[in-house]
């Protein structure tokens, strides 16, 4: 009797301390394509707006990648400090909080792939990443988008390929500001 009322409360009290996991809906294509759209003509705003046509297009696969993030965290044991040091160490501006790390996570688990619309730019080609590296064709490739709960901040990597020591990956966060997305801090993540 005593060892099941002990297993009772020792179970109890591990339901008791995690919360439940939320449910949560994950970003709409709208929502991914507009900040993946956002994010690229911001980073190539000066190349744009001095430019009034370019002789060849910016080549960016037409799929938005998942991140495989190998630090995810459960619902019991949240640690702020882990995401936020993961996220962009030192800086500030990343604004993201202890209530968007379930969120977070909820996405991250999310690998599937998505197709990437363009929106109205003539700078920028969409090809298949796959024919891009058979073919050995330098090209961006982009992640999906990663929110905050109230989907008011955002992240997103773009990874230069290039098959040789010129790759890179860049974490950009962005930031709803009037309506629109901007561009409001940076972080390298690995450069060859």
């Amino acid at each position: 009797m005593v060892k099941v009322t002990l297993i009772a409360i020792i179970l109890s009290s591990i339901f008791l301390s995690c919360k439940p996991k939320q449910q949560y809906n994950s970003p709409t294509e709208d929502e991914l394509n507009e900040v993946a759209n956002a994010f690229l003509n911001a980073d190539y705003s000066e190349l744009i707006n001095t430019t009034d046509s370019i002789e060849y297009k910016i080549i960016v696969a037409s799929t938005l990648a998942p991140i495989f993030f190998t630090k995810q965290v459960n619902d019991c044991n949240i640690n702020c400090y882990d995401y936020n040091d993961f996220f962009s160490p030192n800086h500030k501006t990343a604004n993201f909080t202890q209530e968007d790390i379930s969120y977070l996570n909820f996405q991250l688990l999310d690998t599937t792939s998505h197709l990437f619309e363009l929106s109205g730019s003539s700078y920028f080609e969409l090809l298949d990443a796959d024919d891009l590296i058979k073919k050995k064709i330098p090209f961006i490739h982009l992640s999906k988008p990663y929110f905050s709960k109230n989907h008011n901040n955002a992240f997103i990597e773009k990874t230069y390929v290039c098959y040789g020591l010129c790759g890179s990956c860049t974490r950009y966060y962005l930031q709803k500001v009037d309506g629109k997305w901007e561009v409001i801090d940076t972080q390298l993540i690995w450069i060859s």
